[in-house]
């Protein structure tokens, strides 16, 4: 089995050698790697080239963001990220890099489950995820595209369904989220909504031209799709 290398970047040994202990019950992690500050982080990071790493937000000679700005010298290289951090307010930052999680201490071993479960099954299979930074109450959450429904606005708010849950985002308009999503995964089918093509379940023809959606994670509404769409939508299941 090919192990998923990690390098654990945080300047207080207790919180590295935690957090390694809570790790250390994943058989298909391999530590590689640990540095106590952010300029001996991007060192290593560079040497090792580890697939997966957890940085600190606040360390001496570069914090976590600037870690990560750093590697972007590195253009062939794009390992999963996760912050680990005491600090609520950096979440929004770090989102804009693509972070794949945002952990905060003392790290919940529960909430770290959950983001090994991604971490495992996107390097299984070698894909790349691409996620979109949303909130749900006063929580900032990362959301894979593959867990969207749909997307739409709502008084002038972009907001994102997956399945009964429904999360407000940082995107201004519709337009700016549309070019971030997989245009191969996700149609725009009216002024207000883009559509996950594969949670469509139902196409219903309307008098006026367009068409209803149905989904099939969410049972309590249906999507339009309007009038100058409804063609091209249909001739991607081919009717």
């Amino acid at each position: 089995m090919t192990k998923v290398s990690v390098l654990i970047a945080d300047d207080e040994r207790f919180a590295r050698e935690e957090l390694k202990h809570q790790l250390s019950v994943y058989p298909e992690l391999l530590l590689v790697g640990e540095a106590d500050n952010g300029i001996e982080a991007v060192k290593t990071i560079k040497e090792l080239r580890p697939d997966l790493l957890f940085l600190d937000i606040e360390m001496p000679g570069l914090k976590g963001i600037e870690v990560i700005e750093a590697l972007s010298s590195m253009p062939d290289y794009r390992p999963f990220i996760v912050i680990v951090t005491a600090y609520e307010n950096y979440a929004v930052k770090a989102f804009e890099y693509d972070v794949l999680d945002y952990l905060l201490k003392p790290v919940d071993t529960k909430r770290l489950a959950t983001t090994m479960s991604r971490v495992l099954k996107y390097t299984s299979g070698q894909q790349c995820i691409n996620r979109i930074a949303a909130k749900r109450l006063n929580r900032m959450v990362l959301i894979p595209e593959e867990e969207i429904s749909f997307v739409g606005v709502e008084d002038s708010v972009v907001y994102i369904k997956c399945g009964a849950e429904k999360y407000s985002t940082t995107y201004r308009t519709l337009d700016d989220i549309e070019k971030d999503l997989d245009n191969k995964k996700f149609v725009r089918v009216h002024r207000a909504y883009i559509v996950n093509i594969k949670k469509v379940r139902e196409i219903k023809n309307e008098d006026s031209g367009g068409l209803l959606l149905r989904l099939e994670d969410v049972q309590t509404e249906e999507i339009p799709v309007s009038r100058t769409n409804a063609k091209a939508f249909k001739s991607i299941f081919n009717i």
